[in-house]
Formats: C-alpha cells, sequence, structure tokens
C-alpha cells in the first residue's frame, strides 16, 4: 500500500477509554509527513539522476565502442608503424654504422697523417731552434772573450800608463823640489852677499834724509792725500814675494815626449832691491827753514756727492830736498 504524506497528515483514530493525547499525535503525524515527503523528494531526485546516469551510461558505452574501435585501429596502425620504424631503424642503424666506421676510418688516418706530418715539423723547428740557440750562445761566449781580453788588455795598458806617469811625476815632483831647494839656497847666499856688499850711510846722507821736506800747496782734500799716502803700501820682503810658478802642460801628440807631461822654463819675476840694514842717525842741530802757509779757501756749502767722477788726490812732493834714489839693480834671480 502506498501511503502519501497528506494521508499521513489526514489520518484519524478512533477514541477509546484510556486513549493517547491527541496534540501528541498529530505532532508526530506531521514530522512523520514531512520526513516522508523528504524521503519521497529524494527518491524522486534520485531517479532523475538515475536516468540521467543510464543516458550518460548509453552515450558513454557508445563512446567506448567508437573508442574502443579507434583504439583497436591505433593499436594495428601502431603495431604495423612499429615494425615499419623498426624496419627502418634497422636500414638506417647498419647504414649509419657502415657510415661511422668508414668516417672514423678515414678520421683516424688523416689523424695519423696530421700527427706524423706535425712531429715531423716540430722535430724540424726543435732541431733548428737548438743549432740557432747553439750558435747565439757560442757567438755570444767569443763576443763575451773577445770582449774581456779587450778589456784586460786597456787595463794592462791603463796600469801600465798609469805607473809610467806615476813614476814619470815622482821624478819631475823630486826634481822641482831639488830645483826649488837649489833656488832658495842661491837666493839666500845671494841675499848675504848684498848684504855684506851694502855701503855704509855716510853722515851728509843721514843730513839730508833727516831734513823735513817742504810740501807744495795743494789744491783739494789735504787730509785726504796724507790718508792716500799713509794707504800706499810698504815695499815687500824678498821672502814674502810669491815662488815661481812650474807649468806642467797635458802631453801633446806628436812632441818630443808623447804622454809625458811638458815642464815650462821657470821665468824669473822682478824683485825689489833689498833695503839697507836700520842704522841709528844721530839728529843734526839744524834749523827747518819755514815755509809759508797756503791760503786756506772759504769754506762752500756742501754739494751732493759724485761718486762716479771723484775728486783728483795731488800727493805732495818735496821740493828742496829730495829723497835720494835707490841703488839702480837688477832683479833677483838676474843677479843669480
Amino acid at each position: 500500500m502506498r501511503i502519501t504524506p497528506i494521508e499521513i497528515r489526514q489520518k484519524t483514530f478512533e477514541k477509546s477509554f484510556r486513549g493517547i493525547d491527541k496534540d501528541e499525535v498529530q505532532a508526530f503525524l506531521t514530522t512523520l509527513s514531512q520526513e516522508w515527503d523528504k524521503l519521497m523528494e529524494e527518491n524522486r531526485q534520485q531517479k532523475i539522476a538515475l536516468e540521467r546516469a543510464e543516458s550518460q551510461v548509453a552515450k558513454l558505452r557508445e563512446v567506448e565502442t567508437g573508442l574502443y574501435h579507434t583504439l583497436k585501429t591505433a593499436q594495428d596502425t601502431s603495431q604495423s608503424m612499429t615494425q615499419q620504424a623498426q624496419q627502418d631503424a634497422q636500414t638506417v642503424r647498419g647504414k649509419a654504422e657502415q657510415e661511422a666506421s668508414l668516417a672514423r676510418t678515414t678520421a683516424q688516418q688523416e689523424a695519423d697523417k696530421t700527427v706524423k706530418t706535425a712531429q715531423q715539423e716540430a722535430d724540424k723547428l726543435l732541431a733548428d731552434a737548438r743549432t740557432t740557440a747553439k750558435k747565439l750562445v757560442e757567438d755570444a761566449q767569443r763576443e763575451t772573450e773577445r770582449v774581456t781580453g779587450a778589456l784586460q788588455t786597456r787595463f794592462a795598458d791603463l796600469e801600465r800608463e798609469h805607473r809610467q806617469l806615476q813614476g814619470h811625476f815622482d821624478k819631475l815632483l823630486a826634481d822641482l823640489r831639488a830645483a826649488a831647494t837649489t833656488a832658495l839656497d842661491r837666493a839666500d847666499s845671494a841675499q848675504a852677499i848684498r848684504t855684506k856688499a851694502a855701503p855704509a850711510p855716510t853722515l851728509a846722507a843721514v843730513a839730508k834724509a833727516s831734513s823735513p821736506p817742504a810740501v807744495a800747496p795743494v789744491s783739494g782734500n789735504p787730509p785726504a792725500a796724507a790718508a792716500n799716502k799713509e794707504a800706499a803700501p810698504a815695499p815687500r820682503k824678498p821672502a814674502d814675494l810669491p815662488m815661481p810658478a812650474v807649468l806642467i802642460s797635458p802631453p801633446v801628440a806628436g812632441g818630443p815626449h808623447p804622454g809625458m807631461p811638458e815642464i815650462a822654463p821657470i821665468q824669473p819675476s822682478v824683485m825689489p832691491t833689498p833695503s839697507a840694514p836700520p842704522v841709528e842717525r844721530p839728529e843734526p842741530e839744524i834749523t827747518p827753514q819755514r815755509q809759508p802757509q797756503p791760503m786756506q779757501p772759504e769754506p762752500l756749502p756742501p754739494s751732493p756727492p759724485a761718486p762716479a767722477q771723484p775728486s783728483p788726490i795731488t800727493v805732495p812732493q818735496p821740493m828742496n830736498n829730495p829723497a835720494p834714489k835707490p841703488t839702480a839693480g837688477g832683479s833677483f834671480f838676474d843677479e843669480i
């Protein structure tokens, strides 16, 4: 018997003694009808889904059948293609192996030939390099020996020349020292002879020398003239005179003695006549004549100095009693 939810809700029961609660039964029936309604709806949905699933299954079966036929055809085709590919691969592999073997053989031959040629060229280059290096080393050794020999010869020549020059220099120095010693000895002897041969001063000469000289009038600055006279250098003594210079000239090619210095001859220098020994002179009782004093000019205002044109200075000269002239005589070396 088929029961619907409406029948469940509208179901009635008869009343009896000791019956049940009406509301509770009604509530239960309502809940039961709702649950039944849901179940029926779900059943309907399941049926619809089942129908859809059955239709899809039918379609899938059709597709499966088509796929099966297609797969079968593909399998057959793939098998045939695989067999053909295997056959083609075996054929290509055989050809490739043959070509590879041929290429390997040819490459091995070419490589052996290239290696052999390169080895020959390397051996040739190495032999040439060794020959060139040996030649260069021999040339360098010969050049080194030649330069070393030349340097040793030059060094020996320089040492020999140095020893010769040193000996000649020592000889010249000894000769110069001997000549200087001889000259000094002769100078001392001549000085002693001149001192002994000098005449003694007479009384008249002493009187003339002790008389005061007359001073001429000087136009200018007398103190400057006196200062110039005082600043005049005193005659030098023979001992203060410089020794004659000895000139050693460098050697001249083609001279009388090449490689040896020349000695210039000693040139005699002019020496002043040595003064006489000091003699105590008695002072004569002679009254000197008074000379008229020159008139002094009036002083003028100072003018700016002119450094470029200094004023001339006149040295006063004795008028009455000139100084005695020194005895004429040659130089010291002329007397020797």
